[in-house]
């Protein structure tokens, strides 16, 4: 790797690390209810370290090989995502280089595509279109993660003050942390506001103009992907039953706001009746022994109807 990409590399990694670990001072304070003269200067001190991030990330000379290069120093699976999130905080800082990097990339650098190519060949052409694909997919991609996790966040600070059991608001104010360090989009405009959490927003309304998708197309794609998250994790919340439910609460509780969030997202009150009666085989109605989880959808669709009726939003052709 070249001399002054890997010095810019190793101070804008270092600077990452610091941001995560200011995360997690805020996550310790927060979970002690104890909002001292240090949380104040940590909530003080986090927007200047972000901007120092990004002017780091800026300085260092990356082109498409070099990004591939600093991807692979950074990469992370499934698996680590998974232990992050129940809790192995140390993980936290290659989470937050690894989006970083994508996002930046992705949307700073247009991924490195060149819509102009040298090489006029028949194969050149179908590379050319191919990286180009790519790039408009994961624009795509980022834009949805960054909207849902939008009302997520909105959807975890509401069962934080409606749950009683404090290990279970423990947990979810963690994860709400975890998502705001790692989705670069969404905690530029947090911090910028405030550290207020961002309003719930429309997907089918102000889903950003994605280069390569109709309008028609992007609305179609994001009803997809929404539909096919909720019926995948609502058929894994239909298994949990009594004996298992408590021992599970956090990773229910945290299933629970992320649908709700997915449910809310197209402010749609005939999305939502769609997905209850698509996934209603999986709901155990009157099935004692299920009655727990039972009682957390049910509330999970009630209260995702609520929340669009509040908003006064109506309701889109084709609903009952």
């Amino acid at each position: 790797m070249d001399k002054v990409l890997e010095s810019k590399f190793e101070e804008w990694s270092s600077l990452s690390e610091s941001i995560s670990k200011i995360y997690l001072k805020i996550i310790e304070h927060e979970e002690q209810h104890n909002y001292d003269k240090e949380y104040e200067e940590l909530l003080y001190l986090l927007p200047t370290a972000l901007r120092l991030e990004k002017k780091c990330f800026l300085e260092m000379p990356l082109d498409s090989a070099s990004a591939a290069k600093l991807r692979a120093k950074i990469d992370i699976n499934m698996e680590q995502i998974d232990a992050l999130i129940n809790g192995e905080e140390d993980l936290l800082s290659l989470l937050r280089k690894h989006n970083y990097l994508d996002c930046l990339v992705t949307f700073l650098y247009n991924d490195f595509h060149e819509k102009e190519t040298l090489h006029t060949d028949f194969f050149s052409q179908i590379i050319n279109e191919t990286q180009k694909i790519n790039m408009q997919n994961k624009k795509y991609q980022e834009n949805f993660y960054t909207s849902v996790n939008t009302n997520f966040i909105q959807m975890l600070e509401k069962y934080i003050t409606e749950i009683d059991d404090e290990d279970v608001k423990s947990y979810l104010r963690y994860v709400k942390y975890i998502i705001i360090c790692t989705t670069p989009k969404y905690e530029e405009n947090y911090w910028l506001f405030g550290h207020i959490a961002l309003p719930t927003i429309d997907m089918s309304s102000s889903f950003p103009v994605t280069e390569g998708y109709s309008e028609s197309e992007i609305n179609a794609l994001v009803k997809h992907s929404l539909k096919s998250g909720l019926e995948d994790d609502i058929r894994t919340l239909g298994d949990m039953n009594n004996l298992i439910f408590p021992y599970y609460a956090k990773k229910i509780y945290r299933m629970l706001a992320l649908n709700k969030a997915r449910l809310i997202s197209l402010k749609d009150l005939s999305f939502i009746e769609e997905i209850e009666r698509s996934t209603n085989e999986y709901i155990h109605e009157g099935d004692s022994f299920y009655s727990l989880v039972n009682d957390c959808l049910n509330s999970m669709f009630k209260d995702a109807k609520e929340i669009i009726k509040e908003k006064h939003y109506p309701r889109k052709k084709g609903s009952r």
